[in-house]
């Protein structure tokens, strides 16, 4: 690196030696293939007197320039070991069952049959002949003509007032211990009837009369219409340990009113017999 001379002051008087100063020329690093350029700077000049100018070193900097570093690093890899599991099967063998099925015996159900029934008609009754068969009580009672009040054809029986026997009419039927049950159908009208008054059927089975049935004025029927009834009768109701009617038996149509005003016509009358 050259030195740089730099003239000092000119004094007109006198002539002086300027001090040199040594400074130490630094040491500049410079990367290869660098030339650093030399720089020259003239000191002010005095037209009056020449002076020897004092030299000046101005040191150079020093540029270092560190060369980059590159860290290359090395991926690390990490693979896993596999790990295999293997399990050891499990073998289940059932223990033999030594089973002899039961034999299934099936035993029929015994077949009850339901018992025949026989139906019988023994009595249908429309008075268009007479009494047919009845027997009037007494005086009270009577084969009526006042159509408009049977239910079909021209007569009908006419019960009245409240006299017992005289105001019943009666039939006997033979034959009776074929069957364990009736049924009377018949058809009635009423006229002048109180409420309360009523009228009765009634069986003797040879021991004395009982009631079958009975119809209430105001409960079971009304004046002045038709109405219809159907009576079933069961020995077992009668003599419960008897499994039918006596031989002989006898039904009855009682009028139980208030006067002779009060009346009630009966008409058409069927019973059934049942033999089982």
């Amino acid at each position: 690196m050259p030195s740089r001379s730099t003239p000092g002051p000119v004094n007109n008087t006198s002539s002086t030696t300027a001090p040199t100063y040594s400074t130490p020329v630094p040491t500049i690093s410079t990367p290869a293939n660098t030339t650093m350029p030399s720089r020259s700077t003239p000191g002010p000049v005095n037209n009056t007197s020449s002076t020897t100018a004092p030299t000046y070193s101005t040191p150079v900097p020093t540029y270092s320039t560190p060369a980059p570093t590159i860290s290359t690093s090395t991926p690390t890899v990490s693979t896993p070991t596999p790990t295999y599991s293997t399990s050891t099967p499990t073998v289940s063998t059932p223990a033999p069952t030594n089973s002899t099925p039961t034999p299934t015996v099936s035993t029929p159900a015994p077949t009850v049959s339901a018992p025949t029934t026989t139906e019988t008609l023994l009595e249908d009754t429309n008075f268009e002949t007479g009494w047919e068969g009845w027997v009037d009580g007494g005086n009270d009672v009577r084969v009526s003509n006042f159509n408009q009040y049977c239910k079909s054809g021209q007569y009908c029986i006419r019960l009245r007032d409240n006299s017992g026997e005289k105001s019943s009419i009666t039939k006997q039927f033979e034959g009776m211990d074929r069957y364990s049950k009736l049924k009377v159908d018949f058809d009635y009208y009423s006229r002048g009837m109180h409420d309360g008054n009523d009228f009765f059927l009634e069986i003797n089975n040879g021991n004395g009369w009982l009631l079958a049935e009975d119809w209430i004025t105001g409960t079971d029927f009304e004046n002045n219409r038709f109405s219809e009834a159907t009576v079933q009768i069961l020995s077992a109701d009668i003599y419960p340990s008897v499994p039918t009617f006596n031989p002989t038996i006898k039904l009855r149509f009682r009028c139980d009113a208030k006067d002779n005003d009060t009346r009630i016509y009966i008409d058409d009358i069927t019973i059934w017999g049942y033999s089982y």
